[in-house]
């Protein structure tokens, strides 16, 4: 009888660590897929940022390209309106 409580104790010991084990295995491979997971959304977070960067760089140059095409069209006007002052005379 004593042997039998003794290898019910031996088995319930191996079956708890067993179970220990597993236990620890799940909660590597649930870290590991956080883990992936997170590394997924920072990826697509950067990509996200750098889009929208570039997209405002391209914005902010619109300024420029009007004040550039404002300018040339001011000096166009002003030539035109100076020749038609000088063929009156």
């Amino acid at each position: 009888p004593e042997d039998s409580e003794k290898e019910s104790d031996d088995e319930e010991e191996q079956e708890s660590r067993l179970s220990e084990e597993a236990r620890i295995q799940e909660e590597e491979d649930t870290e590991e897929l956080y883990r992936e997971e997170r590394l997924r959304l920072l990826e697509t977070s950067f990509s996200e940022f750098r889009q929208t960067n570039q997209f405002a760089d391209a914005m902010s140059t619109i300024p420029g390209i009007v004040h550039q095409y404002m300018d040339q069209q001011m000096k166009e006007t002003v030539r035109e309106a100076v020749q038609i002052q000088t063929d009156r005379l």
